[in-house]
């Protein structure tokens, strides 16, 4: 889904087209899903994205997305990629947040990226349809 949206840079005001937050998240949780590798961006913007500004996505669009994608066995990938997540979330979010991060905000944050990674890891639980560990 996207819409329309008004930028303001006086003398011009734009209108472009963007993604909504729902759909953003549900392209996030996809890529984590589908990728054979983790990025720690996904798993930041997943995080800022429910934690910070609690954005909810629906089963209906991530199915969708995951036909549009020709990917079966959807629930099979979910319970693969939340381990895979849990595995290695803390040195992807580590490695990559260091470089987008200033270093005094990165030092403060890095504390919390196991948490970050769990609470990740439960949100994309929720997409297998039982909200609980399969």
């Amino acid at each position: 889904r996207n819409s329309p949206k008004i930028l303001i840079y006086p003398p011009l005001n734009p209108v472009v087209r963007v993604e909504e937050r729902e759909e953003i998240l549900a392209d996030k949780i996809i890529a984590i899903i589908l990728r054979r590798y983790l990025k720690g961006r996904d798993i930041w913007d997943i995080h800022y994205l429910t934690d910070e500004m609690n954005v909810l996505t629906s089963q209906e669009l991530l199915e969708k997305k995951i036909r549009d994608y020709g990917v079966g066995d959807f629930q099979k990938r979910i319970r693969e990629s939340r381990e895979k997540l849990l595995k290695e979330g803390v040195d992807a979010l580590d490695r990559e947040m260091k470089r987008f991060m200033p270093i005094s905000t990165y030092n403060q944050l890095k504390i919390s990226f196991e948490e970050i990674v769990e609470s990740v890891a439960q949100e994309i639980l929720k997409y297998t349809g039982k909200g609980e560990e399969v």
